[in-house]
């Protein structure tokens, strides 16, 4: 990431943390949903711990993606919008946000 300002790094971190927070915010509410199932018996343990175990390597899997390819696939899916992330950034990053896209 050397190749971006320090005003555009900054603005990636905050954009990927942001991004990270809410799709373990989801995950998150997908395991409390089935924890609740699994205490009424309509979910077995081996598919809860499946969850449980996917939840893990997904999370440790976001921190060592490229944060540029996480952005532009937030914005091409529509998780970010156009206005979440600066001009000087999006101008940078809008073609890997159209093959995103493609």
């Amino acid at each position: 990431m050397e190749n971006f300002s320090p005003e555009m790094q900054e603005e990636i971190h905050h954009l990927t943390v942001r991004l990270g927070d809410r799709d373990r915010e989801n995950q998150l509410l997908d395991l409390e949903k089935a924890f609740r199932q699994w205490k009424k018996g309509t979910l077995g343990f081996s598919e809860l711990d499946h969850m449980l175990i996917s939840y893990g390597h997904r999370k440790s899997n976001m921190a060592h993606g490229d944060p540029i390819v996480t952005i532009a696939d937030a914005l091409a899916e529509g998780t970010l919008t156009r206005s979440d992330v600066s001009d000087a950034l999006y101008n940078r990053i809008e073609i890997v946000v159209r093959l995103m896209k493609n």
